[in-house]
């Protein structure tokens, strides 16, 4: 074993049952559809299902692309590692600095969740907002400090939580009396209502792509790493199709606009207002603890390859926590918050910047990060001539390259400066820092400590 301290490889303790918990908890049903589906449903109208069956079939196209690529791309760092591996490192840290708006600054989003819902249910709570929000980043730290295996246990146990009474919620749903979709916008067309949608529904599946980052703590890379990745995004495919389905069908489209829970508690009655702070509660809970743990060790592998910096690579005690990457995103999560919620001033964050402009960002980066690796898989294939396997990837080309370009276009609705250039200065921040590590240490990469059986699959 490594000495504390030491930048070795982590300890491998993640079965496919935790890698599969680890995938499923990122995607936090509960947590996204109490942000997100109220906007699905208004930007789609009566088109919302097929634009949440074409988001939920960009995202499993994406993720089986991720899965094949794990099999030959054992190493930590997920996106990061397959695209450097297989285009170029540069491309590698492209795609891994795009994902990383959604593990260092997505965070953010379930914590001011996490505290809204605590001031639901405990009113008095409602006074001490920055206290608070400390406390909850603190305790996600502790947590995620025990070491992977524990803290992504723990996590599940949120998400099992959650996931039961969001499915009883919609059980009730689906009791209740249809009611009829309005037609989509006269200033939208079919194409906008459902390519919005479909945008907007693929926020709720980021993270399908979080358990190739863990390719390094798993039993059985090779293996397990793709089993528990198609695993994870079909849990939370049916939870989701189900639950959005479920919301359509039965809350009256003049709710849509009130939020997730407050629609909810409309049409189910006031009774439901504290089973859904805690559903939010529980979700937001889980996806920060999953959340920060794959920004670790996204940050691992970058600072192990020099591309930030080499400290990100330590890790620390018995469960080998990357402990100044797991700091350095708590930090960042509770000061986003900080910042839009509590500072009154000229240096206030923009309204709305962290439900409205930074899931815009999120999602940009993210489908950056899934067309690189969706190439990337599509190249493999090719080069190979598995001409069959190379439509699954080449799907996942055609539908976030669409994603992308429709977010791009000056004329769309979904079009924001603010987004673009944050994703424009989130970019310059990135090169900033890779030249910056590039320059500090004129050293290669060290070897990596994996050996190459750890990678193979008896039978393969």
């Amino acid at each position: 074993m490594s000495p504390a301290g030491s930048p070795r490889v982590p300890l491998r303790k993640m079965g496919l049952f935790e890698l599969i918990a680890a995938g499923a908890t990122f995607m936090a049903p509960a947590f996204s559809l109490a942000a997100i589906f109220p906007v699905i449903a208004l930007m789609g109208g009566s088109l919302t299902p097929i634009g949440v069956l074409l988001g939920a079939l960009a995202a499993i196209l994406v993720a089986l692309s991720f899965a094949e690529m794990s099999r030959h791309h054992t190493r930590a760092g997920g996106a990061y590692a397959i695209v450097g591996g297989e285009i170029h490192p540069i491309a590698g840290f492209a795609a891994g600095w795009g994902l990383t708006l959604l593990y260092l600054l997505g965070p953010a989003i379930p914590l001011i969740l996490v505290v809204s819902s605590l001031e639901v249910i405990f009113p008095p709570l409602a006074g001490v907002l920055v206290p608070l929000t400390i406390a909850v980043a603190l305790s996600v730290f502790l947590i995620n400090a025990l070491g992977l295996k524990p803290s992504t246990r723990i996590a599940f146990l949120f998400f099992v939580a959650e996931a039961a009474i969001l499915l009883s919620v919609s059980a009730v749903l689906f009791s209740k009396p249809a009611v009829a979709l309005p037609a989509i916008s006269g200033t939208f067309s079919v194409l906008n209502a459902v390519g919005y949608s479909a945008i907007f529904t693929v926020f709720l599946f980021l993270g399908l792509e979080s358990v190739t980052t863990f390719s390094e703590e798993a039993h059985a890379p090779a293996r397990d790493v793709a089993r528990g990745t198609v695993i994870a995004i079909a849990i939370a495919a049916l939870i989701y199709v189900t639950t959005s389905l479920a919301f359509t069908r039965s809350v009256s489209p003049m709710n849509w606009g009130l939020g997730f829970s407050v629609a909810l508690t409309n049409t189910l009655g006031s009774g439901w207002n504290i089973p859904l702070a805690i559903v939010v509660l529980t979700s937001s809970m889980g996806a920060l603890i999953a959340v920060e743990n794959t920004c670790a060790r996204l940050f691992f592998a970058m600072g192990r390859d020099k591309v930030l910096p080499p400290a990100l690579s330590r890790l620390v005690g018995g469960g080998k926590a990357p402990i100044i990457a797991l700091g350095i995103s708590a930090v960042v999560t509770a000061g986003i918050v900080v910042w839009t919620e509590a500072v009154a001033s000229s240096l206030a964050a923009p309204v709305g910047f962290v439900l409205n402009i930074l899931p815009a960002m999120l999602t940009m980066g993210a489908l950056l990060a899934y067309l690189l690796v969706s190439l990337s898989a599509l190249r493999r294939g090719l080069r190979n001539r598995q001409w069959i396997w190379s439509l699954v990837p080449l799907g996942g080309v055609i539908v976030t390259g669409f994603l992308i370009g429709i977010q791009f276009d000056p004329f769309s609705p979904l079009f924001s400066e603010p987004v673009l250039l944050g994703m424009v200065a989130w970019y310059v921040v990135g090169g900033i820092l890779l030249v910056g590590s590039l320059l500090w240490t004129s050293r290669e990469p060290e070897p990596l400590d994996v050996p190459s059986s750890l990678g193979i699959v008896a039978g393969e």
